[in-house]
């Protein structure tokens, strides 16, 4: 007769299969993903102000729902960190991907830090 541990183990074992990732590695990944996402979003802020002075002439909006900044300039601030802060994620995520299988030859463990914040 098994005890309703190795009852939970044979069922887990069943639906996820053996070769499912450890607990190690699912944080280790999700660390790893939380700290690319943080890089990535410090560097697009960087990049999309820069590009906005560039384009613009002036420093991007410091404050976009101050009275003081035109509603143009504040929609265009808006689309525009939206735009970069989006392209930064995608690419943190595929750069933490590739770095992960090159370093222990198998894919990511599903559920990053991006799904664990979604829930």
């Amino acid at each position: 007769m098994s005890t309703a541990m190795e009852r939970i183990q044979d069922e887990i074992g069943e639906r996820f299969g053996d070769a499912g990732p450890s607990t190690g590695e699912q944080v280790l990944w999700k660390a790893m993903t939380l700290g690319s996402g943080v890089l990535a979003a410090l560097v697009a802020r960087r990049v999309v102000g820069a590009i906005w002075t560039r384009i613009k002439g002036a420093d991007e909006p410091t404050d976009p729902a101050d009275r003081n900044t035109s509603w143009t300039n504040a929609i265009q601030w808006a689309v525009a960190s939206g735009v970069g802060a989006g392209v930064a994620r995608v690419l943190a995520q595929r750069a933490a991907a590739r770095a992960w299988e090159s370093a222990t030859g198998a894919t990511p463990p599903a559920g990053g830090a991006e799904s664990a914040l979604e829930r």
